[in-house]
């Protein structure tokens, strides 16, 4: 956040825990929106999230922030940071550190890394130019058999949905390309972690290789040294996780409101939905900012990237500046003779 306080030039966005003495602890606040009076004022935004929220909310809220934004910053580059301290009984809130017990505990977020990895391959799929409409939708072939061929065009970026593969190839050509570039960060449960983290790396290449992370994966933990620890279920991807994903998708319509969907979190005294409002607010008003001030710089002579860009009037002044400091040096001008 400091790094890109006081410029326009990137555009940072936090999504954390709504709590005192967590992690950003004395900042992270709504109210933090870039440095007053500079450039920047505008171009940071936090939305902190309640306890207990879960994989169904989560990816709703993310899902408002990163088309919203995207389409009113228009970034050419993404770069995201994908926190695994906040999946469902993770160390740093249980102070369990080899506890095989995920269950809720009342104090922290109830994120899967299913959830996670999803969120990544949103944002990867975006970046590969594809629609929201055609990034989340549910699969129309779930699974496939081992000896059935894959009929899914290999020109193909994107899972098979019931759109035709000409309107899905004339969506595709429309969306502009972005970088992606993600990174990994927190996480105090092994277990856990890994498993996020080689979900999110199989979801970062959906962009390129559609299908990789719900369909090319195996479903369970490959044996290595560490394989007991990943006990009972030894899950590498988990059906009931994918399948609430899938089936949250098939529930929603074209507008997006996290606030009215009930999940098994959402009645707990722990969920506080005025902070998941608070979220929505600030997301829906950084947006509208960055388009007021995107339709300000095209009504001006002052680009939108205006710091990439040479300004005559910026040159004059730095010119004329240099020409005083110049004449300064020599004492000033000399008088003319008569």
């Amino acid at each position: 956040q400091q790094a890109f306080y006081s410029t326009d030039r990137v555009m940072t966005a936090s999504f954390h825990r709504n709590s005192p003495g967590f992690f950003p602890a004395t900042s992270g606040f709504v109210r933090e929106k870039g440095e007053i009076d500079t450039a920047g004022f505008g171009y940071n935004l936090n939305v902190p999230l309640p306890t207990g929220i879960d994989d169904v909310t989560f990816i709703q809220m993310y899902r408002k922030m990163v088309f919203g934004l995207v389409s009113s910053f228009d970034p050419n580059f993404i770069v995201l940071c994908v926190g695994a301290d906040g999946l469902e009984g993770d160390a740093l809130v249980t102070g369990k550190l080899h506890s095989t017990d995920h269950s809720s505990t009342g104090e922290g977020w109830s994120l899967s890394p299913e959830g996670l990895a999803e969120c990544v391959r949103i944002t990867s799929s975006l970046c590969a130019g594809l629609s929201e409409e055609m990034i989340c939708t549910r699969p129309m072939k779930e699974e496939k058999k081992d000896n059935q061929p894959d009929e899914t065009p290999s020109d193909c970026s994107h899972p098979e949905t019931k759109a035709t593969h000409d309107s899905r190839e004339s969506l595709h050509q429309v969306g502009k390309r972005r970088k992606l570039l993600v990174l990994g960060g927190g996480g105090y449960t092994p277990t856990e972690t890994a498993r996020a983290n080689l979900l999110c790396t199989a979801a970062a290449c959906e962009g390129a290789r559609s299908g990789l992370l719900w369909s090319e994966l195996p479903k369970d933990i490959p044996s290595h040294d560490y394989f007991p620890r990943y006990g009972p279920l030894f899950e590498l991807v988990s059906e009931e996780k994918k399948q609430g994903i899938w089936n949250s998708y098939d529930a929603q319509s074209s507008a997006i409101n996290p606030c009215n969907v009930e999940t098994k979190d959402s009645t707990s005294p722990f969920f506080d939905r005025h902070a998941l409002q608070q979220g929505i607010h600030a997301i829906e008003l950084a947006c509208l900012f960055i388009d007021c001030q995107r339709k300000k710089a095209a009504n001006s002579s002052i680009s939108f990237n205006s710091y990439s860009e040479p300004n005559d009037r910026d040159d004059d002044i730095w010119v004329e500046d240099t020409r005083r400091k110049k004449r300064s040096s020599q004492g000033g001008r000399r008088r003319k003779k008569k």
